[in-house]
């Protein structure tokens, strides 16, 4: 069914829920597991007394489990008929084996009671791992020019980095009237260093 989707997309479209909603938007979306995205949606929420009531949902995501029905709609045929003198019974619930069709969130998580079970040789294949790590990292593994880049004070890879803080604290110097010329002279040297770099 997800294929057959690719030809709504940007189109208007009804769904039906298994809770026999009726919605009605723009596809904008949708996954492999039928979880669509819908925007400028609207509920028609049918009555016997009343008639349709149209509420407004704007962008809308609904789970591909609670999807019953896509269809899509002819939107001039659509804008033709006048909801407001219809009459009908709202959709009954679409029942699922014999079941009314529930989805709780808490029915994808395991229950405290469910036992998680590891196999024997688990810790050892952590223990063995974390080994043959830190002796490759720590001890068989060669130098190279990374590790003397990552050894190396961070301004002196990125000098222009310093800039920002050497002004600060420049200015928090002499608003204490203390002299910050050999700072400054270092501020300007990064200065015509960064300027060079972009340049």
């Amino acid at each position: 069914m997800a294929t057959n989707l690719e030809n709504y997309v940007g189109r208007t479209i009804l769904v039906i829920t298994l809770d026999g909603r009726q919605i009605v938007g723009v596809l904008k979306g949708f996954d492999q597991t039928i979880n669509i995205v819908i925007d400028d949606c609207i509920e028609r929420v049918y009555n016997r007394v009343t008639g349709v009531e149209q509420v407004p949902l704007g962008l809308y995501i609904m789970r591909g489990d609670n999807v019953a029905v896509i269809g899509e709609i002819d939107e001039d045929l659509d804008k033709r008929v006048n909801y407001s003198i219809i009459r009908a019974e709202p959709l009954k619930t679409i029942t699922v084996w014999e079941t009314p069709y529930t989805y709780k969130a808490a029915q994808s998580f395991r229950t405290t009671e469910d036992e998680i079970t590891y196999s024997k040789h688990t810790s050892l294949i952590v223990k063995v791992s974390i080994a043959i790590f830190l002796i490759y990292f720590g001890v068989l593994r060669e130098p190279n020019d990374i590790d003397e880049i990552l050894g190396a004070d961070l301004f002196d890879v990125m000098p222009e980095l310093e800039i920002p803080m050497l002004e600060n604290e420049v200015k928090r110097l002499e608003a204490h009237g203390i002299n910050a010329d050999e700072l400054r002279k270092k501020l300007d040297s990064l200065k015509q260093l960064a300027s060079a770099k972009t340049n």
